[in-house]
């Protein structure tokens, strides 16, 4: 029989909060009514639902749920809950850790856990509030002190997340969690200062925000330049460049907030160090690292980054490989013979509207290009994307281009577009667009539409006449046969495929006057139709 008035609650951690075991569903619905009756964070226990967990039937809580739950003493005042040890340790720990957190001004702990790039370090408030012995305690398989150190974790980080501490919070903390930045980078930028100004628990607001601008060279082989701009958070329209010299009297008090900004940005990317100061010119090397990674890092942290307006979409554009197929002398007749045939091809490389020869191409890469002005317009030569290039060529050169290469495009006028992947097809030409010259592009032509194929007349000899499908088969035979394909016709039956594949023997005989001889394969019951179609 349950006395209604007392019940013993055991809690147990989990890997994302926390298990309240109740005596079966039926029963321990008295129970959870009661004990989250003036819980508001989750909505007076109804959004908690009885589930089981290792055997035992309960409701899991969240760890800034159980915070609030356990810290503010709202629990039914005419009923006793008896806590369970681990319970006891809980409640006497909560209301200081729900004061810290509702006090703000919360640190990180840059080294990450396997999950995040850093963990909200418990302020020292809350170590203060107990004696060693009471953290180094065993609580379940860990001390105290770790415990506490991940639930504080776990909690703050869901307070962050929800409505109650402001949206533009949790999108900064989204930013640093999914961003780019390692633990070891946050922690070179990051202080005590930076972060409170960062997470806006500083009182104090600048009156612009900063940014960095690079400027490409109007000459290929100039430095390029590097900016500090201020933006007017009153007309953000008006951007002005901080040269470390003039600076508007009004924004003269914050000079060295500004310097020690330039400083983070520094300690971020040591590489960016000037002869005083944050550097104001970049070489080709450090303009790549800047746009390739830095600038996104920095984004991250919501630092405006303004770049060549070309970039956005040059960074999205791949290389396009071709193999233009050369003409064989004034005679535009294909010297081929079969999809297995080789051509002979010259390489051509275009990207950004922008055409590369091999020679340039290796030239360049030799150099150690990373970013290039050809013709007037801006290349990028990607290391991985140059590695995939070297090797799809070296391969198609091995193997050779093939008049089946042509086919394996799909006969589509626009080819491929090389794909940056760490492997490529076992075929190289799959990923090179193929230019023909104009004897094959003729012959793909006529293959797209078989209506400008060559129209061969009806062999002399042939007694019966060809219907309009049947001499289109006769002369698609023939247009193949030139060029040393193999054919098949799909006719239905009924149709004449026999008398087709018969004036196209004639023809052979007729014009080419080899007395090559033809084999027929088919099946015995079909001889007899055969001799006298023939004859």
């Amino acid at each position: 029989m349950l006395n209604h008035n007392a019940y013993t609650l055991h809690i147990k951690p989990m890997a994302d909060g926390f298990f309240f075991i109740f005596p079966g569903e039926e029963a321990g619905g008295y129970w959870k009514r009661n004990l989250f009756l003036w819980h508001e964070e989750s909505y007076f226990g109804t959004f908690l639902e009885f589930s089981t967990h290792e055997g035992f039937t309960g409701v899991k809580v969240d760890s800034y749920g159980l915070l609030t739950l356990l810290a503010e003493d709202r629990l039914h005042s005419f009923i006793y809950f008896d806590w369970c040890e681990p319970g006891d340790a809980l409640l006497a720990v909560s209301p200081i850790m729900l004061e810290s957190i509702r006090m703000g001004k919360w640190l990180p702990d840059f080294q990450a856990d396997g999950r995040s790039p850093f963990i909200w370090k418990v302020p020292q408030m809350v170590w203060d509030e107990f004696n060693e012995s009471f953290w180094d305690q065993l609580f379940f398989e860990e001390t105290m002190r770790e415990f506490v150190s991940r639930w504080y974790h776990e909690a703050l980080s869901q307070y962050v997340a929800s409505k109650e501490s402001g949206g533009r919070l949790a999108e900064k903390m989204a930013l640093l969690q999914e961003g780019p930045l390692t633990s070891d980078e946050l922690k070179a930028y990051f202080d005590e200062q930076r972060w409170h100004e960062w997470t806006g628990m500083a009182d104090e607001e600048l009156p612009f925000t900063m940014g960095i601008r690079l400027s490409e060279p109007e000459d290929d082989q100039d430095v390029w330049r590097l900016e500090t701009v201020l933006r007017d958070r009153k007309k953000p329209d008006t951007v002005r460049v901080f040269s470390g010299k003039r600076l508007l009297k009004k924004w003269e008090p914050f000079l060295s907030r500004i310097d020690a900004e330039q400083q983070r940005w520094i300690k971020l990317f040591p590489w960016l160090q000037g002869e005083d100061g944050l550097a104001e010119e970049l070489d080709e090397t450090a303009a790549w690292d800047f746009l390739t990674d830095s600038s996104e890092k920095l984004l991250a942290l919501g630092i405006e980054i303004l770049l060549p307006a070309w970039w956005e979409a040059l960074k999205e554009t791949s290389m396009t490989v071709k193999a233009k197929v050369k003409q064989t002398g004034t005679n535009y007749r294909p010297s081929f013979v079969g999809l297995d045939a080789m051509l002979d091809f010259d390489w051509r490389l275009s990207m950004n509207g922008a055409d590369l020869s091999e020679e340039e191409f290796q030239t360049l890469v030799h150099e150690q290009r990373r970013l290039v002005k050809i013709r007037g317009q801006w290349v990028r030569l990607d290391p991985k994307m140059i590695a995939h290039l070297q090797a799809l060529m070296m391969q198609a050169k091995r193997e050779g281009l093939r008049v089946q290469d042509v086919f394996a495009q799909g006969l589509e006028e626009d080819g491929n577009v090389l794909a940056e992947a760490d492997e490529f097809d076992p075929r190289a030409f799959a990923q090179v667009k193929i230019e023909l010259n104009q004897s094959l592009r003729k012959m793909v032509q006529q293959l797209h539409d078989v209506t400008e194929i060559p129209d061969i007349p009806v062999p002399e000899g042939l007694h019966g006449e060809l219907r309009p499908y049947q001499k289109l088969g006769l002369s698609w035979l023939t247009f193949l046969r030139k060029y040393g394909f193999g054919a098949i016709l799909a006719d239905d039956m009924g149709l004449g495929k026999t008398i087709q594949l018969i004036a196209y023997l004639m023809h052979v005989k007729q014009d080419e006057k080899d007395g090559s001889p033809a084999l027929i394969i088919c099946p015995t019951s079909v001889l007899g139709n055969w001799q006298r179609e023939l004859e």
